[in-house]
């Protein structure tokens, strides 16, 4: 069994009258330990699925199983706990506390795992140093790069030690070597045993990864078909 599956997968969209298809019949199969990019162009339905697969929407139609759970199934609780205990997520815009420092940053979620300050402090230290930046940890998002702060994000989406980490264009806000670096920690947790998924636009990124999957207006198409719509829309 795929640790990720998807089975005619659809998510629409009400906009007036207009009926919009986000994602339409999408069935797909990652396995565990992998590192997979899906690509495609802005509007194309990839941060749709991404949140989907995470537990963060509702499909209009379709069947979601990770890691065993049909996620149709459950709950708003049991998708919580789903969330809590299985996902790590990376975004973009990096969502960090601008009033809190790296190191507040990475501790306030583990608040919520009832773990006592001290020990909230120590791991978010040793994350932090995880992923290269434990000597900015005293620094607030506003005295950060860009690349230091998705550092930092990544961080504290390893608080909850998910199998599965989901990034949503973890590079697009990011100069190219800075995008690279990111990527390069990606792969690192890869080889520890996490499962990546990363939406992005960027062709790049795909030579970290083992498993590309190719969007086009919510469909998954062929690498061939992708690459000749890609150019007939420069």
């Amino acid at each position: 069994m795929s640790f990720i599956e998807t089975r005619a997968l659809s998510k629409y969209f009400q906009m007036g009258s207009v009926t919009v298809k986000a994602l339409d019949n999408v069935n797909l199969k990652i396995d565990q330990r992998s590192i997979s990019t899906i690509m495609g162009p802005s509007g194309s339905g990839k941060s749709t699925l991404l949140h989907l697969l995470g537990g963060l929407d509702r499909p209009t139609d379709g069947m979601i199983r990770v890691n065993g759970n049909v996620l149709n199934d459950l709950d708003e609780n049991d998708l919580a706990f789903f969330r809590r205990e299985t996902v790590g997520f990376v975004f973009q815009a990096f969502n960090l506390l601008q009033s809190l420092t790296a190191l507040e940053n990475v501790s306030f979620p583990m608040r919520f795992l009832n773990m006592p300050h001290k020990v909230r402090n120590e791991r978010a230290l040793d994350l932090l140093d995880q992923v290269g930046i434990a000597d900015r940890a005293d620094h607030k998002p506003a005295e950060l790069s860009g690349g230091e702060q998705q550092r930092v994000a990544i961080a504290r989406a390893l608080v909850n030690d998910p199998m599965m980490i989901l990034a949503d264009e973890p590079t697009g806000n990011l100069d190219s070597v800075s995008g690279w670096a990111i990527m390069e920690i990606l792969a690192g947790l890869n080889k520890l045993g996490k499962t990546i998924v990363v939406v992005t636009h960027d062709p790049r990124m795909t030579q970290f990864t083992n498993h590309v999957l190719y969007i086009l207006d919510g469909d998954l198409v062929s690498e061939d078909v992708y690459q000749e719509a890609i150019q007939v829309n420069g």
